[in-house]
């Protein structure tokens, strides 16, 4: 897998959040077949498609789509075309990481053109049996699922961000007229305090209002379009790939102040696992 400077955000920016990587996989390359044991995780991909595997069932999904990675089930994702794809990988920890699993980060597996054994972290692989770390422990399977065979309706749960299933809500938190919304994971398919993944298109002159929770904290990521972004005091113009970290009872809001949509994808992390809050602030 290319990237460069992949890191978006990284760990402790919001609690239980291990990494959020942002970057492209090039043309013929992934990331190998593995698992964690003690994080969830999520691939996304925002553009053309990209084959994704769920112990060891691989499917093809079309951009902007995921897949929820429950800690203890393989995963891996493959671009197969001659073009990069947009990627986003998510993991959020379980626990707290084994000290024999602490360490440096390798994209474990990772296929390449070339052929098999040509990817990114295979040095050392029989001498130490994590070498995915990721800052709480994986294994690398040795499977870079290249040329594997396809189920045509995945097995496994996608997590599909199509505008077309999004739904009308006025004044959200006390914003500002009619955006579209709906939440495309809930928290009951996760090990981990991962509490939600909302996705957002919020018209031009409309506003997520403003409002904190004292339970949950958030990342919002800009899908498309620009605006502003308000968390407690400060006021920043937001943009395409840019992420906003809000921590618990920061008071935040969002506004479309452009010509176009803001799409938003919004990911939660509970304190405590399954209770969710929000208090709508004036």
């Amino acid at each position: 897998m290319f990237c460069q400077s992949p890191s978006l955000l990284t760990s402790g920016t919001i609690t239980n959040l291990a990494f959020v990587d942002r970057c492209e996989i090039g043309p013929k390359s992934g990331i190998g077949h593995h698992f964690h044991y003690n994080s969830d995780e999520m691939f996304v991909i925002f553009d053309s498609e990209a084959q994704f595997t769920i112990d060891g069932r691989t499917s093809v999904l079309k951009g902007p789509a995921g897949a929820p990675l429950r800690a203890t089930h393989s995963h891996a994702i493959y671009n197969p075309s001659d073009k990069p794809v947009q990627f986003m990988n998510i993991n959020i920890r379980v626990g707290p990481p084994r000290p024999a699993e602490q360490g440096g980060r390798s994209m474990a597996g990772g296929a390449r053109a070339g052929g098999p054994g040509q990817g990114p972290g295979r040095a050392g692989r029989g001498a130490m049996p994590f070498n995915f770390a990721a800052d709480t422990g994986g294994y690398d399977m040795g499977d870079e699922r290249v040329g594997v065979a396809l189920d045509p309706v995945p097995v496994f749960m996608p997590m599909l961000l199509r505008r077309e299933t999004l739904r009308p809500v006025n004044a959200l938190h006390g914003g500002k007229g009619a955006i579209q919304y709906r939440r495309a994971v809930g928290s009951a398919i996760f090990n981990s305090n991962w509490a939600f993944v909302d996705h957002y298109l919020l018209p031009p002159g409309t506003s997520i209002g403003r409002h904190m929770h004292n339970g949950v904290e958030e990342f919002y990521y800009v899908m498309n379009g620009s605006g502003t972004v308000q968390v407690d005091n400060e006021t920043a113009p937001i943009k395409d790939g840019d992420a906003v970290p809000v921590r618990v009872k920061q008071v935040h809001s969002i506004e479309n102040t452009s010509s176009g949509d803001l799409e938003l994808m919004v990911v939660g992390i509970a304190l405590e696992k399954g209770k969710l809050d929000v208090v709508e602030v004036k």
